[in-house]
């Protein structure tokens, strides 16, 4: 299993993408080869909280605009909850936005 956000789109198509693994180890994934560079180890806590909270979420949502955040559960490579947004016109609701702006946090 695995907790992954990040954001893309624009011009240049370029997505940054995080994965954060339920041992805490965080890395950066290159989107296109999907090699993974390790960042840090984030504490157990932490990331199962981060993990608590990603399965609490509400359903999927997808708004995504030509500029886009996103953030995934995935499972053995498959994505078991997804919540992608960037259209202006709808707004997320707030527990993703918060979530995803924590996990932001950890590579900033």
């Amino acid at each position: 299993m695995a907790l992954v956000w990040g954001k893309g789109g624009g011009v240049t198509g370029k997505v940054t993408e995080y994965v954060l693994m339920p041992n805490g180890q965080l890395s950066e994934r290159d989107a296109f080869t999907r090699e993974l560079k390790d960042v840090k180890t984030v504490g157990q806590a932490e990331t199962l909280q981060f993990f608590r909270q990603m399965t609490s979420l509400p359903a999927s949502f997808h708004r995504p605009g030509n500029m886009y955040q996103y953030l995934k559960l995935e499972k053995e490579g498959t994505v078991q909850k997804e919540a992608v947004w960037g259209e202006h016109r709808f707004t997320p609701p707030a527990e993703i936005e918060a979530l995803h702006r924590q996990l932001q946090s950890l590579v900033l």
